[in-house]
């Protein structure tokens, strides 16, 4: 395919046709045209809208896939509004794997998630989640080595980096400081202004 040649454009383009001829392509045909889309879009480093607005049609076409909100984390990452990424990273991990799929990427399933995470909650500043998360891609034999390593490599050292982050007042008190976690609709509105996307649709 266009995509395997790094032909991305023409790759982009084959996608949108297939999209635009409707259900004539199997359901699961579809989805995974709506989902390369928006992964062609996001590489190709169009603008921030349009992938964001392509994963959510992804996402929303097939509520139970994971690897829409998975990307659409990484993007939100990218883009250095880590508690956007979080909170959609969030969503897509109470998701469970599906049992029959014309195709799965099953390392986002099995790892990825909790790596991202991992990253996310840290950005955030919430270390312990984040600590959670290493230890579980530690023991996970599903995860890839060099990931299992690093993460077994953070997990020895965490807690002794979080103690040297620690603020003067932090010493004396030993109290965490701690930040209401903002919905997703609040922290979009504050990252783009007159956008509002509706995410976790629910009908």
């Amino acid at each position: 395919s266009y995509a395997v040649l790094g032909e991305w454009e023409k790759a982009l383009k084959q996608y949108q046709i297939r999209v635009a001829m409707g259900e004539k392509a199997s359901r699961e045909e579809m989805f995974w045209s709506l989902y390369c889309i928006a992964c062609l879009q996001s590489d190709l480093q169009k603008p921030h809208e349009f992938v964001i607005d392509s994963f959510l049609t992804a996402f929303h076409y097939d509520p139970s896939r994971a690897e829409p909100l998975y990307r659409l984390a990484v993007q939100f990452q990218l883009m250095e509004s880590y508690i956007l990424g979080y909170l959609v990273a969030k969503e897509a991990f109470e998701l469970p794997m599906p049992k029959k799929a014309l195709k799965i990427q099953h390392a986002i399933y099995d790892y990825l998630l909790h790596l991202k995470l991992a990253e996310l909650s840290c950005q955030i500043g919430s270390r312990e989640e984040s600590l959670s998360h290493y230890q579980a891609l530690a023991n996970n034999p599903k995860t890839l080595q060099r990931y299992k390593r690093s993460s077994k490599q953070i997990s020895r050292f965490y807690p002794r980096l979080h103690e040297n982050n620690l603020s003067q007042y932090d010493r004396k008190k030993r109290k965490p400081h701690h930040r209401a976690m903002p919905s997703f609709n609040e922290a979009s509105h504050q990252l783009l202004g007159h956008r509002r996307y509706r995410l976790f649709r629910r009908d």
